[in-house]
């Protein structure tokens, strides 16, 4: 099962970063203007920064 779970999760990775041609500045671009139209951020790190913690939190 768990090699089902880590190929499945690889096989996802691998379309993102194909569809951003493999370029992170795109992807992080890309992932900003969901976050833009969705009317939310998808990872928020203020809160941790301000009272700097490294453990991220995701929404």
């Amino acid at each position: 099962m768990k090699d089902e779970i880590i190929r499945e999760l690889w096989t996802t990775k691998d379309a993102i970063a194909h569809e951003h041609h493999h370029n992170v500045k795109q992807l992080i671009l890309s992932l900003r203007a969901k976050e833009k139209a969705a009317g939310v951020r998808a990872i928020d790190l203020s809160a941790q920064m301000q009272h700097g913690k490294k453990t991220v939190h995701t929404h």
